[in-house]
Formats: structure tokens, C-alpha cells, sequence
């Protein structure tokens, strides 16, 4: 197959989960030997076209005034578009907003079935955040098939379709949707060998760290905890946290994680909004269990006394509670990390890019329509 994926920035630029999952499987499509295009915006001087992990990567410059954002992105993704990919079989977009649109447009235009991967609730809430419900109406009815992240998704984005594009529309896309999964790399059997606590993310007002902070601080006897990632809350962070035996050691290479994650005896998530987060996927795929806030489509993995712990959103109270039980009692720490690693293997990315390629198969333009 010749496959087209869209997604919103590639490295050296600032990505997130959604970005690290799209070229990922741009990566392990093109290993199956698929002839795979990947799209993502053009930062400063980077190359437009470059090969990386055996698929082409086709930066898509725009002018960073507010005014020109969009406009410009969406003119020079056409003509890039059209250069570059008009001959492919399928498109992949992975989010709504702008990948989405982009990959609707570009289906009508050369008549390709497109794939959309919807992957928090973020993805149709922007919509009305930023006065975006037009373009709903330019991108549901031109997509082929629908992913949602996780089966929670499905009421909510259904009763937004049907409140902005009508009842009918609603049940035609009802009709077009399955339950895409994120794929983890699977690093060791058993559980992790350390004894930190770790955290993961950026250090940002929704990942609600506060919370953790105030947390440690019930504790009579706080473990060592590690911060990984950067962000603008770092300062307030590290002056709330003065005083406690935590270390904040910025951003790091991504393939430097497995090492960190078998250093933990938990990872901790304290988010107030989430999708499906890489980092709880791959915590669990080194045997490290979890608590977290029961957010998003992170219930379908933190499974209370099975491979971790909830808590509600803000609440330091419950958070102290679980991180004691799980600081002091190593058989429960191990039980849970051997049912956190049995849930990740359900995510193993041989399964997830198998199920993926199944499914574009299926939707992709008989050979020799390209243009």
C-alpha cells in the first residue's frame, strides 16, 4: 500500500503522544514493506522532505504570524500534498484538528479514503474552544472510517455530532467507527527493580503536579521521586517541593525512559484531562504499576488492585493513601506490576500496527487509481 499519515509537528520540534504514536507506526507500516509519506509541519529551516526510519517525512512550512497560520499551512499541505503523496492508497490522520482537516480536504480532492483517529475528547471539544464547529461539518462526512481511542469516547462524540450536524449524520457515522489502541514497545518481563517514584510529562498547569506534591508531604517518610520533563511550571514546582527528596531532571532522550522506568516502584499521573498517555503504557510494559486520576481513556488500563491504583482528580489525600500501600507492601507492589505488564502486552505494537494495516487494507483505493 501507499499510505499517507498527517500529524501535527515531528522532532526535532516539540511533539506529543499523538505525534510519537504517528511516527511510530509510519515507521513499523513502512518495516512491512508499505510505502509510507508522513506529514507534520515545517519548523525554521528544516528540510521539506527527508527520509527517517524508512518512510519520507514532507515538513509543511507556514508563516508563524496568527493571522497566516493556517491559511499558509493549509495552502502549502495542498501543493506538498499533491506533489508528493496524490498517487497514495489511504490516509491516516491522527487528531481532528488540524491533521484531520487537512486529510479531508486532500481525500475529496484526489479521491482517497481517509482514516481519522480521534484521541481524546479534546479532539471535538476544540471545536467549540476555538470556534472550530464549521469545520466538523468539512471533515466527519468526507472520512471513511473513524478510530476513537478508547469505547468511552463513543457517547460523547456521537452526542456532539448530533447536536452539530444533525441526528442523521450522527447515525451514518455511528456506522464507520472501531476502537483504535496506542502501541508500546514491550522492554522486560517482571516488575521494575527500583524504588523511586516517577512522573513523566510536561510540567504544565493540567498535569496537576501540585497535587502530588501535597501528596508527599502527608507522608511520614516521602519516597525519592523523579520528575521527568520540562515546562514553565518548573520553578513554582521546585520551590513547592523544597524540603522533600524530589529531583527534577528536565527533558531526556526518549530512549533513555526504559532505563528510568526500571528504576520505579510506581509511576505516578496526576492530570486533570488526558487521552491515553504513552507514559502509562510504557511504565506498565516495564513492569511499574500506576496511580493515577481516572481521566480520559485511562481506565481502560489502570485497573484498580489489578495493575494499579485511582484516585480522583485534586484529591492528596486518596494519593497518599495508595503511595503508602504501595511503598509498603512489596508483594501488592508486585502483583500489580506483573498485572500491569500482562495488560501492556495486550498493546504490544505487533498486535496494534497488524490490526492498523488490517484496516487500511480493507478502506484503501483499488491499485493504479492513484493519479
Amino acid at each position: 500500500m501507499k499510505i499517507a499519515i498527517i500529524i501535527n509537528s515531528a522532532p526535532p520540534f516539540p511533539v506529543s503522544g499523538s505525534e510519537q504514536q504517528g511516527m511510530t507506526m509510519a515507521g513499523l507500516l513502512a518495516a512491512r514493506g508499505h510505502d509510507v509519506r508522513l506529514f507534520a509541519r515545517a519548523y525554521g529551516g528544516a528540510p521539506v522532505v527527508e527520509s527517517m526510519d524508512g518512510y519520507r517525512l514532507i515538513r509543511v512550512p507556514f508563516v508563524n504570524w496568527p493571522a497566516l497560520q493556517f491559511l499558509s499551512h493549509r495552502w502549502n499541505f495542498d501543493r506538498l500534498f499533491a506533489r508528493h503523496a496524490a498517487d497514495v492508497d489511504v490516509i491516516l490522520a491522527y487528531q481532528t484538528f488540524v491533521p484531520g482537516y487537512l486529510g479531508a480536504r486532500a481525500g475529496q480532492r484526489h479521491q482517497i479514503p481517509m482514516v481519522l483517529w480521534i484521541r481524546s475528547i479534546m479532539d471535538f471539544e476544540l471545536a467549540k474552544v476555538q470556534r472550530l464547529a464549521w469545520a466538523m461539518g468539512q471533515i466527519l462526512p468526507h472520512c471513511r472510517h473513524l478510530l476513537l481511542q478508547s469505547e468511552r469516547l463513543r457517547a460523547p462524540f456521537l452526542a456532539e455530532v448530533r447536536q452539530s450536524l444533525g441526528p442523521p449524520m450522527a447515525d451514518r457515522i455511528a456506522q464507520r467507527i472501531s476502537i483504535g489502541r496506542n502501541g508500546v514497545a514491550i522492554h522486560a518481563e517482571g516488575p521494575s527493580e527500583g524504588d523511586e517514584l516517577l512522573v513523566v510529562g510536561r510540567l504544565i498547569p493540567l498535569k496537576d503536579l501540585s497535587t502530588l506534591i501535597r501528596a508527599l508531604r502527608l507522608l511520614p517518610n516521602p519516597p525519592p521521586t523523579r520528575f521527568i520533563g520540562d515546562g514553565p511550571l518548573l520553578a513554582a514546582l521546585e520551590k513547592e517541593a523544597t524540603g522533600l527528596p524530589v529531583t527534577f531532571a528536565g527533558r531526556i532522550d526518549p530512549a533513555d525512559l526504559p532505563a528510568e522506568y526500571r528504576r520505579a516502584r510506581v509511576l505516578v499521573m496526576t492530570s486533570t484531562t488526558e487521552g491515553m498517555p504513552n507514559v502509562i503504557l510504557e511504565a506498565m510494559a516495564a513492569g511499574v504499576p500506576v496511580v493515577s486520576t481516572p481521566v480520559g481513556s485511562i481506565p481502560d488500563i489502570v485497573k484498580p488492585d489489578e495493575t494499579g491504583f485511582l484516585f480522583p482528580v485534586g484529591d492528596a489525600e486518596a494519593l497518599a493513601a495508595h503511595l503508602t500501600r504501595l511503598f509498603g507492601d512489596r508483594a501488592l507492589r508486585d502483583r500489580l506490576a506483573a498485572g500491569a505488564f500482562a495488560e501492556a502486552r495486550r498493546y504490544s505494537w505487533e498486535r496494534v500496527v497488524g490490526e492498523v494495516e488490517r484496516l487500511l487494507q480493507q478502506l484503501s483505493r483499488p491499485s493504479g487509481k492513484g493519479q
